[in-house]
């Protein structure tokens, strides 16, 4: 599912002790309250130009739109963005993150991760499937008569 990058994506991304003194500072008078969102749509359109160079490229979502694998990714970018309009040292947590993001953005580019495309189908409404690393794989195999009726 494609879907598009909030302000709350990147609320999401940041620690407790971040929000905060990113509420102080939107508190003030110099703030831009617009700022999020600029951030979050210059991120989107950073993100879609890395996936639009992807060489088995897939279809693009509506408008700013990213896949929902990348939301994290794109968040954790798009905050050391926000955080640099405070007045205050970037923890190196943060910044780390901010260069794994690039890094698959990176990938997603030379096809080495895969994106799901676009599709404007509605998701069915069936209940998630679960899925475990740790489950061992299944094949099927048609059972014979004998199998079936219990005889060896």
């Amino acid at each position: 599912m494609w879907t598009d990058l909030t302000d709350r994506d990147i609320r999401d991304a940041l620690s407790d002790r971040e929000v905060e003194s990113y509420a102080r500072a939107a508190s003030g008078p110099d703030w831009d309250p617009e700022a999020a969102a600029r951030i979050c749509a210059k991120t989107a359109s950073l993100v879609r130009g890395y996936i639009a160079t992807a060489p088995k490229r897939p279809a693009l979502g509506p408008g700013r739109t990213l896949p929902e694998a990348l939301i994290g990714p794109a968040a954790d970018y798009a905050a050391v963005t926000l955080l640099r309009r405070i007045p205050k040292e970037i923890r190196k947590e943060r910044l780390d993150a901010r260069a794994e993001a690039i890094e698959i953005f990176k990938a997603v580019a030379k096809g080495e991760v895969e994106v799901e495309p676009y599709s404007a189908a509605a998701p069915a409404a069936a209940s998630p499937r679960r899925v475990s690393a740790l489950a061992a794989p299944r094949s099927r195999v048609r059972a014979s008569a004998a199998q079936l009726e219990g005889t060896p």
